[in-house]
């Protein structure tokens, strides 16, 4: 939290153009609902030039990604993103009123954003790391569509070991989630059945933050990618390590 404050204080130094993130959130689960229900809910300043119809919505709306919705590659028509406060509260209000009204819609668009995102409903893993134009891709294995590459011999060779791992369960996302709520479930039982010398108090407070931060992504999430459960992977060693020490130390029996 402290860093965030930091990031976001320094990010208000060096600009005075504030971007409003939450925006693309509303925005997609606008488009979702406006889909859905086939009425269009989202507000007319929203659109970067003409105004998308139900089939360019279709083209630029992804489950497992809000990306096309603001910066497509294969169409013009597309959102901008506000800079006005006034706009963004009004969309806010837009947002607010349309959810209220109109819930299983919504729901049903952000259950299966969080399915994607936690990688239950997709038959590949997405997003394990990330291939930009300024990011080395393996040679050989990406050369079609104006794709980049290294071509350090040592870079190259150390991204040809990786790449057979971006399918393996090493990046689902939902093993590492389901392992911190394990690790929490276990903690509570331990603590509340005693018997130990040092009860699992650290790995309890660790795994229930890490639980809480996978499962908010039911609201927040906005792509499938692996990057949204770093902290779960983290999180899920680290406090099972800390678990197995507390249950190795039994109280003594008297």
């Amino acid at each position: 939290a402290l860093a965030f404050l930091l990031g976001r204080a320094w990010s208000g130094s060096i600009t005075k153009i504030e971007s409003y993130p939450i925006q693309q959130i509303m925005v997609h689960d606008l488009t979702a609902i406006t889909l859905r229900l086939k009425t269009d809910f989202i507000p007319d300043y929203l659109a970067a030039s003409e105004q998308p119809s139900m089939g360019d919505l279709r083209r630029i709306y992804n489950i497992r990604s809000l990306k096309n919705l603001f910066w497509p590659d294969f169409t013009p028509i597309h959102f901008k993103l506000l800079t006005d406060p006034a706009q963004v509260e009004d969309l806010t209000n837009v947002w607010v009123q349309t959810v209220t009204q109109h819930p299983r819609a919504y729901l049903e668009h952000r259950w299966k954003v969080f399915a994607a995102t936690m990688g239950i409903t997709v038959y590949k893993a997405c997003g394990p790391y990330y291939y930009e134009e300024t990011v080395y891709k393996p040679k050989g294995l990406y050369q079609e569509g104006g794709n980049y590459y290294s071509e350090n011999p040592i870079t190259n060779w150390l991204f040809n070991l990786a790449e057979p791992l971006r399918d393996s369960p090493l990046y689902w996302n939902w093993p590492y989630v389901l392992a911190c709520l394990i690790v929490l479930a276990a903690s509570l039982i331990i603590i509340f059945r005693g018997g130990y010398e040092t009860p699992p108090l650290a790995a309890l407070v660790l795994s229930a933050g890490a639980s809480m931060y996978a499962l908010v992504n039911l609201f927040i999430a906005t792509s499938c990618d692996f990057r949204f459960v770093h902290w779960n992977v983290t999180t899920a060693l680290v406090s099972a390590v800390l678990l197995y020490s507390s249950i190795e130390k039994k109280t003594p029996a008297v």
